[in-house]
């Protein structure tokens, strides 16, 4: 039997945040605007994440800062489709 490392462990602990996080994000985009806008903020997310030198750590605090930057983008998308057209 092998035996899984710390560094394993604490690998498991950051995707599961991470995978926590995303999916409780993505949930409330499609509840509130529909899986076609979830899927443009789920892109968002995993662009703010990219933009990230470091990973989060392993607590879904830590994920939070992908969420709210990738909801600043849905709102900014929102913002600027409701604008008057000149």
């Amino acid at each position: 039997m092998q035996s899984t490392s710390s560094s394993e462990l604490h690998f498991a602990a950051v995707a599961a945040a991470a995978e926590q996080e995303l999916s409780a994000f993505m949930k409330a985009v499609t509840d509130s605007f529909g899986p076609k806008e979830a899927i443009i903020a789920a892109d968002d997310w995993i662009q703010e994440l990219d933009l990230r030198e470091t990973l989060p750590g392993a607590s879904e605090y830590d994920w939070r800062s992908m969420t709210i930057a990738a909801a600043a983008r849905l709102a900014e998308r929102f913002m600027a489709q409701s604008k008057p057209k000149k």
